[in-house]
């Protein structure tokens, strides 16, 4: 590898980290508008952590899609695909039919509302009809 093939893989990487880390300020802001420093955030900030506290202590194994957008916003787990891990505690699968998440570690065998996603338990398998489309993601609590 030359010197310039380093710098440019440099420059990318650096572009690719700053693009990440403004999703993630976007999502975090979605999670808690309030001005950071304030009491409202910081009673936000509360609230959406004792959602995620109660949601890791009880998982459910479907949450609607309702559900996620008034209690939850949605972080993709970047880098990992629908094969490549199964069983993560705080990781679901989102549908992008209907919008429902599952819990990748679901007690029994589950499926989203329009039946696009199903976990079975059993068969140790993942499915759907449009699996390449089917996100990764964590739950962070709203304010």
């Amino acid at each position: 590898m030359d010197d310039a093939e380093k710098r440019r893989l440099k420059k990318f990487g650096k572009k690719l980290v700053e693009q990440q880390s403004r999703e993630l300020e976007e999502r975090l802001r979605e999670a808690n508008p309030a001005p950071i420093g304030s009491d409202e955030w910081a009673r936000g900030y509360r609230s959406g952590i004792e959602k995620e506290r109660q949601l890791r202590a009880a998982p459910p194994d479907r949450l609607t899609a309702d559900q996620v957008q008034k209690d939850f916003v949605l972080l993709p787990v970047d880098g990992e695909g629908l094969g490549s891990l199964f069983g993560v505690p705080t990781w679901y699968y989102e549908c992008p039919v209907c919008g429902d998440v599952l819990h990748s570690v679901p007690k029994q065998s589950v499926a989203c509302n329009c039946g696009n996603l199903v976990i079975d338990i059993e068969a140790f398998q993942v499915a759907s009809r449009s699996i390449e489309q089917v996100r990764l993601v964590k739950l962070k609590g709203r304010a």
